[in-house]
């Protein structure tokens, strides 16, 4: 299969980086305790506190039907190596597979996440929230992919802001009902997946979820933007090593590093909300490559 056609080939790129950089440290990987279904999220636990998360499209965020796995299925992974792992599911056609391939990836990528290890490989950390107010100029147009609270990081930054959503705008936009129906934030203009290829090369800057690592569409969305002045990776899926999605033209990933897993863990397993456990327990960070923004 070419490279234009294989859906996952950064993806997979990634994943033997992740290879190599265990067996460059002399780190034998855990193996899968269990597989943590949060609405919307899936979550990976390892033997040896490995523990990552990935978007999952499902509940709340659900946007694809026919992608049901059985349960017995995902029960036959544990115990496994997490390498293993990854390798059954990252081409997987169905997206709680791939969910959990992007989530194992997260999990054995923690430990090279830290600020020690980003710097020893020549990798930089943007030591705070103000990254966008640094490369988003009131001249540009600027594209989200994924509706989510990036929104209010952007609005007000920028001649136009466009966000592309596969779910439909009712799910996410507020409905406003007076003597009009109308939707907001007003200063936000909604697409459709079908607008992805225009729109993105119309734009200055694009910042694309990570959950399109899960559904196949994150080659695509990079290509479409080749020719943006910056573009952006953004969300707890983004929780991977990042000097792939660097060689591929991405300039920044704003994700999160699980610093205490133990804490998350219970979390996940005691509340409902899981973005409150992303935010409690594990750390936000901007990483960027050496020369980067």
């Amino acid at each position: 299969m070419s490279e234009q056609g294989n859906k996952t080939a950064i993806l997979e790129e990634t994943f033997v980086q992740l290879r190599l950089l265990h067996e460059r440290e002399g780190i034998e990987p855990g193996a899968l305790v269990k597989i943590g279904l949060k609405p919307g999220w899936t979550v990976v636990v390892g033997t040896k506190g490995e523990c990552g998360t990935a978007f999952r499209f499902s509940g709340p965020h659900k946007a694809y039907e026919g992608h049901q796995v059985d349960l017995e299925v995902l029960k036959r992974s544990v115990g496994q190596n997490l390498m293993d792992v990854i390798s059954e599911s990252i081409r997987s056609t169905l997206i709680p597979l791939r969910s959990v391939a992007v989530a194992a990836m997260s999990a054995l990528s923690q430990r090279f996440l830290s600020v020690d290890s980003l710097t020893k490989r020549g990798l930089r950390i943007w030591d705070d929230q103000s990254l966008l107010e640094s490369v988003i100029t009131p001249r540009d147009v600027v594209t989200l992919i994924g509706y989510g609270g990036m929104v209010q990081n952007v609005l007000g930054r920028c001649k136009e802001l466009h966000v592309a959503d596969m779910r439909p705008r009712e799910s996410l936009l507020t409905t406003m009902i007076s003597e009009e129906i109308g939707y907001e934030p007003k200063r936000v203009t909604f697409h459709g997946p079908e607008d992805d290829e225009v729109l993105l090369n119309r734009s200055d800057v694009v910042i694309i979820t990570a959950s399109s690592l899960v559904n196949r569409t994150f080659d695509d969305l990079l290509r479409y933007a080749s020719h943006a002045r910056v573009v952006g990776l953004y969300g707890p899926s983004a929780s991977i090593i990042p000097e792939v999605f660097f060689k591929h033209g991405i300039d920044f990933v704003m994700s999160h590093h699980v610093v205490n897993p133990q804490k998350f863990i219970d979390s996940i397993e005691n509340e409902m909300n899981m973005e409150s456990a992303i935010r409690k327990f594990q750390k936000y960070q901007v990483m960027l490559p050496a020369n980067g923004i």
